[in-house]
């Protein structure tokens, strides 16, 4: 009897491990009819003062976008729209907060907002399954002494990458 119970407490708590653990899966599967394709799919210039070039990595990842600042001295904003595709099997939900990487010897600020509400890209963030969101990246660049100015056009890489796990 002893030994069934513990047989009992041994696979319940299995069942428990093996339910609560998140799938985390990057790139594109497909298991049975069951699919992960999640991230970035389009993005384009979507104002500022300044333009900007943004490009999807081949994983879909992430995002960079290149401002190309101007000769002013006064702080630039470039602004840039970016589609996240949940072509996927499952509702999914951010892993942690967005990873930006920047150079902040022109950059003051980066922030990622989502297009529906304003509300800022975080986590526990979700997208159901076949859905599409929004995100608006907009970086503002410092206020540059004459000293800073570049002396010929100069474009500056911001990468924007979100973890997505299957919630």
């Amino acid at each position: 009897m002893l030994l069934l119970l513990l047989l009992l407490i041994f696979v319940v708590g299995i069942g428990y491990a093996v339910l609560s653990q998140n799938l985390k899966i990057e790139g594109e599967v497909n298991y049975g009819s069951m699919k992960w394709n999640v991230g970035f799919t389009t993005a384009a210039d979507n104002g500022g003062t300044v333009e900007a070039t943004p490009t999807v990595s081949t994983d879909k990842k992430s995002i960079t976008v290149s401002c190309d600042l101007g000769t002013s001295t006064e702080s630039e904003t470039c602004i840039v729209k970016a589609t996240i595709s949940n072509d996927s099997s499952y509702t999914i939900g951010l892993d942690a907060a967005p990873t930006i990487s920047f150079d902040n010897t022109y950059i003051s600020s980066v922030t990622a907002t989502w297009v529906t509400d304003g509300s800022t890209v975080g986590v526990g963030n979700t997208i159901t399954a076949g859905a599409t969101k929004e995100v608006q990246i907009k970086i503002t660049t410092k206020q540059l002494t004459k000293d800073m100015l570049p002396s010929s056009a100069l474009s500056v890489p911001v990468t924007v990458s979100m973890d997505w796990i299957q919630k």
